[in-house]
């Protein structure tokens, strides 16, 4: 059974201080964050689930495969 790794990625990305010098590009920062986590999850060989959660939005959310181990989720 392979494990499945789930990461809250606004939590890693207020907490990194390698992500957090980003503030200023939020988005460059998520997919530094995406990139690192795509790199570590394919030398460990687990699926993983990037959350980024939105409080104060209206939208049902999405999820985006970026290979077969690998999503984010909106």
């Amino acid at each position: 059974m392979r494990a499945h790794m789930i990461v809250d990625g606004y939590n890693v990305l207020n907490c990194w201080p390698e992500l957090m010098r980003w503030r200023d590009d939020f988005a460059y920062a998520r997919d530094k964050l995406i990139e690192m986590l795509r790199e570590y999850s394919a030398y460990e060989n687990y699926f993983t689930s990037v959350v980024f959660d939105a409080l104060y939005t209206d939208s049902n959310g999405s999820v985006e495969k970026l290979g077969k181990n690998f999503e984010v989720i909106y």
